[in-house]
């Protein structure tokens, strides 16, 4: 892999794809198989290419080989239930969103080396929790771990907190799990895709609001970066994101890549 190489999971024909980003140009890595799913992508400090599949074996990570396209499962079943978001904590553990809904979302420590499972963070941990849709995980270089959370679950309020079918940000403590709404509601609908610029800031891909905002973590000050009203988002929704090396914000939408 070289630097800016962008990887891309499509979830329609459950495809891992590598894509130049100088070019555009699109590398076929692996299909089918095991997969049925693909949804988080992430790599280890290897460079190591890991998959999220919500469906297969009950939900699961594969470690997929850039070579020939093999796929070896890492973890499945167990605590899994419909992962989607998937990134690596300094000390090489995966950490996973799962949103099954019905109460049941829950933030999972995976073990690469023996597949071991353990919740880091669900509802019912704390007389507060907040998650009603966790999406997708970002880690910050402090090691806090970051989740979008889309608020999609009907209002459920499965905690009693109250807050009720809103998007938003959720601190989770990387030890006690402890979960805190960092930002909520505004251009905030149904945040998916994040992606931390420093310990202080993310970038959000918001599908339903059209928008891609920046969360100032320490505040939770909102600031719309690209909106519905932008050609590039006039017709489309932005859903996984990613921060360029150079800086700029690498944005999945239906179908193609955006660079904003």
């Amino acid at each position: 892999l070289k630097p800016g190489d962008i990887l891309v999971t499509d979830v329609s024909t459950a495809t891992l794809l590598l894509i130049d980003r100088a070019t555009g140009s699109q590398t076929l890595i692996s299909r089918g198989d095991k997969f049925l799913n693909l949804y988080g992508v992430a790599l280890d400090k290897d460079k190591k290419i890991f998959v999220v599949d919500q469906i297969a074996l009950g939900g699961s990570v594969f470690q997929v080989d850039l070579c020939t396209g093999a796929q070896t499962i890492v973890s499945s079943g167990g605590n899994f239930r419909e992962p989607l978001g998937l990134a690596f904590e300094r000390d090489g553990s995966i950490v996973t969103s799962n949103a099954p809904g019905n109460c049941g979302d829950k933030i999972i420590r995976v073990s690469p080396a023996t597949g071991a499972q353990s919740v880091v963070s669900q509802n019912g941990f704390f007389p507060e929790s907040f998650f009603e849709g966790p999406a997708r995980i970002a880690l910050a270089p402090d090691k806090s771990i970051y989740v979008s959370d889309t608020g999609d679950h009907n209002g459920s309020n499965c905690s009693g907190t109250g807050v009720g079918a809103q998007g938003r940000i959720i601190k989770v403590h990387p030890v006690t799990g402890a979960q805190t709404v960092v930002s909520q509601g505004q251009n905030l609908l149904e945040p998916y895709g994040i992606a931390m610029e420093d310990n202080c800031h993310a970038v959000v891909a918001d599908p339903r609001a059209k928008k891609v905002v920046r969360v100032n973590m320490c505040t939770g000050e909102q600031t719309v970066v690209a909106s519905g009203l932008d050609p590039w988002l006039s017709s489309v929704s932005p859903g996984a994101i990613a921060v360029d090396p150079d800086g700029s914000l690498l944005v999945n939408v239906p179908g193609g890549i955006l660079r904003l």
